[in-house]
């Protein structure tokens, strides 16, 4: 921003000051925050704006710096920041706890934020990798804070009742006990599951326009195929109930079931040809596809039935997580991570 006379400065300035002490202080009024602030770069755009939020420890507040970008001679960034309760600056407000790098203490024995994401890591191998989630929703989170979205009072509460129905908290008293174990506040609650509703909403946004070029492109992925899978089995047992099988095109379930020596699993699933391993590629109802070897031993499966693709409601979902997914890992390639317990 090339200023000409100090009075334009001064006016920004004072402008940034005014904004500060209109921050709401609480986590819950997030959207409030970011309408305030829109406002102020609408009016001072070449100033590059950027709010800091500073999150208070054990606390439903939060504070903030504002930092103003200036591209005259003398260059720089003038930083700004506003405390109407104590005084007292933030830097020793955010100084190092004690316990700053512990999750719990059971008998005096402490947890470290380290070690407690390592063990659910390990306990957790078939899950998502946890570290990995806490990246994508941090990303999620500065998406979400550049894209000028917000929700009513009414979507918050809906969500809030979503997120208690599910849990089975059919009851205020029922609520509170579970706000009580967690260590929740209710406005923690609402500002988390608000979180939640933005990344919601953000997803849809993100897919809407490009759902049905996707279909078009990828029809084929998503034809639905009905396929009947036997798993467990060692590779003589599965080589022998795929001979048998093929030989008269229907499953031999009582010789397996008299004959078997092994722990197996038979089960019917509908599936889009996406979701299928690369041993049903170019298979038609009625073949049968294997022996091919899955995580818990081989299996062999026959496809029964074929549905052409269509955009209905499960598929339109199945696309926009497919799309979403691209996003995310473009965005995940491009991070810079740091974590700050290694």
């Amino acid at each position: 921003m090339k200023f000409t006379a100090s009075t334009v400065l001064d006016e920004a300035i004072v402008a940034a000051v005014v904004l500060l002490r209109k921050l709401p202080a609480g986590r819950n009024l997030a959207g409030v925050t970011r309408k305030l602030f829109t406002r102020f770069n609408e009016r001072y755009p070449d100033l590059r704006a950027k709010l800091i939020t500073h999150v208070i420890p054990a606390s439903d507040r939060v504070t903030y710096d504002l930092l103003l970008h200036l591209d005259h001679k003398a260059g720089g960034v003038i930083s700004l920041g506003w405390n109407g309760d104590s005084g007292l600056p933030w830097i020793p407000q955010f100084a190092d706890h004690w316990a700053a790098n512990f999750v719990l203490s059971v008998n005096g024995a402490e947890m470290t934020i380290q070690s407690a994401l390592l063990f659910l890591n390990s306990v957790l191998a078939d899950q998502p990798n946890l570290m990995e989630e806490l990246i994508e929703r941090s990303l999620l989170s500065e998406a979400i804070s550049v894209e000028p979205m917000s929700l009513s009072e009414h979507e918050i509460s809906r969500a809030v009742d979503n997120f208690r129905l599910n849990r089975g908290l059919g009851s205020a008293v029922e609520t509170q006990r579970w706000l009580e174990e967690t260590n929740l506040t209710m406005e923690a609650l609402r500002s988390m599951v608000g979180h939640e509703e933005l990344v919601r909403k953000f997803k849809q946004n993100l897919t809407r326009s490009s759902v049905l070029p996707y279909f078009r492109a990828n029809r084929s992925n998503f034809e639905s195929l009905g396929v009947l899978q036997v798993s467990g089995l060692t590779r003589p047992a599965a080589e022998k109930l795929a001979r048998k099988w093929r030989q008269n095109r229907q499953f031999p379930f009582p010789e397996l079931v008299t004959k078997s020596r092994h722990a197996w699993v038979c089960n019917f699933r509908t599936l889009y040809r996406c979701e299928l391993a690369g041993n049903f590629e170019g298979k038609l109802p009625m073949d049968i596809v294997g022996p091919f070897q899955t995580p818990d031993g081989f299996s062999v499966a026959q496809i029964l039935n074929q549905r052409p693709a269509r955009l209905d409601a499960a598929t339109r979902q199945k696309i926009q997580q497919e799309l979403f997914g691209a996003w995310l890992k473009s965005r995940r390639s491009q991070a810079t991570v740091r974590w700050h317990w290694m």
